[in-house]
């Protein structure tokens, strides 16, 4: 346990938490403050560069050419003289993940430890920001968008920005940051350019340029234990609990907990099951192991060779499973998977394969089934 300088701490209880939109204190137990705009992160030193980051963490950045002669800016104390602490109570800089300690010359020392950091959504300790996600660009390569028209870097604050560049798309093309390069269609107001789909974003019309394509919805809501998605249909962004997770503080969230077959696992079959085919392709399949993944949207299931890969797509798809393959050629043969867990460890189902297709009438079989009954190894 560290002691806090009288003034220090005087500070610390004049100065009030900032708050979210609901009225609750954003601070993360950490040091950092939490944050939408830069002005919740107003520490009261005019030294220190303040901004929202990364994870809307608090961040500041001491600047020392705001500080007198012969001083130094220091976060969480303003300005210093180069040799102020006599001891290492003078060195405290509110951060609770760091070891603060006098050193040599009166010079104050902060060592960033994770191990300080007790809760597991903030597990990385930063020197200036206090107990973080861990999250943020350590490089330009961390902040590759795949968007060929935007220029990426990683900011001091370790947060990716991308700058579009018209100049790297063709003539007549637009680069936006979202989407990349784009021919802009002509339009007269809002509603010529909207396409109904939720999940790319809001179109504009700007007189100059016509239809601007929008921003796709950012459908993240900063909880692991849920899976994240947009739903074009539903016109809206989806929030679901991550079935296939055994994080036990997931299971244990409201609504959450795995209360049938996880759908997930490795399964034998008794015997090998030789699946047939037309003939036209390379492909013959055996089943005697089979993989099921389910993600809590989309079911795929792997053989033990990993030649035939079938996918479920069809929500829900737990625990009723009716997977497929196509592989294409003269004659399509497409392969079916269909079956129901009847419990955590039992699969009980059939394979059948079908042929369709002009070249099919002379050379292929009837359709196959086959019984695939499984248990989990």
């Amino acid at each position: 346990m560290r002691n806090f300088p009288a003034l220090a701490l005087g500070l610390l209880l004049l100065s009030a938490p900032a708050c979210d939109n609901r009225g609750m204190p954003m601070t993360d137990g950490g040091g950092a403050g939490r944050c939408v705009l830069d002005l919740d992160c107003d520490d009261g030193f005019p030294c220190t560069l303040e901004t929202c980051g990364v994870g809307g963490i608090c961040e500041y950045t001491p600047l020392d050419a705001r500080c007198g002669a012969g001083e130094s800016c220091v976060t969480g104390r303003g300005c210093v003289s180069g040799s102020s602490c006599t001891s290492s109570a003078d060195c405290d800089d509110s951060i609770a993940c760091t070891v603060d300690s006098c050193g040599v010359g009166g010079t104050c020392r902060h060592m960033a430890l994770d191990e300080l950091c007790t809760d597991v959504a903030l597990p990385v300790c930063d020197a200036s920001m206090g107990c973080v996600r861990g999250s943020g660009c350590m490089s330009t390569a961390d902040c590759d968008d795949d968007i060929a028209c935007t220029i990426d870097s990683c900011g001091a604050d370790r947060t990716c920005r991308h700058t579009a560049m018209d100049a790297l798309c063709e003539d007549g093309e637009t680069c936006n940051v979202a989407t990349g390069c784009f021919a802009a269609m002509p339009c007269a107001i809002a509603a010529d350019c909207d396409d109904g789909n939720f999940c790319n974003g809001t179109e504009t019309c700007d007189p100059k340029f016509g239809c601007m394509p929008g921003a796709p919805p950012p459908c993240n809501d900063s909880e692991s234990c849920t899976v994240d998605r947009c739903d074009s249909t539903l016109g809206l962004c989806v929030f679901e609990c991550d079935r296939s997770s055994t994080d036990p503080v997931c299971m244990a969230m409201a609504g959450c907990a795995v209360t049938g077959p996880t759908c997930n696992g490795v399964f034998t079959l008794p015997s090998t099951v030789n699946v047939p085919t037309c003939g036209f392709a390379d492909l013959h399949p055996t089943l005697s192991r089979l993989t099921f993944e389910w993600d809590g949207f989309d079911m795929t299931v792997t053989n033990q060779a990993g030649d035939l890969v079938l996918a479920d797509s069809s929500a829900p798809t737990c625990p009723a499973v009716e997977a497929t393959y196509t592989l294409s050629g003269g004659c399509d043969e497409i392969f079916t998977l269909s079956g129901t867990f009847t419990d955590d460890d039992t699969f009980a189902g059939a394979i059948s394969v079908r042929y369709t297709g002009s070249g099919c009438a002379l050379v292929c079989p009837g359709p196959y089934t086959a019984t695939v009954d499984a248990t989990r190894m």
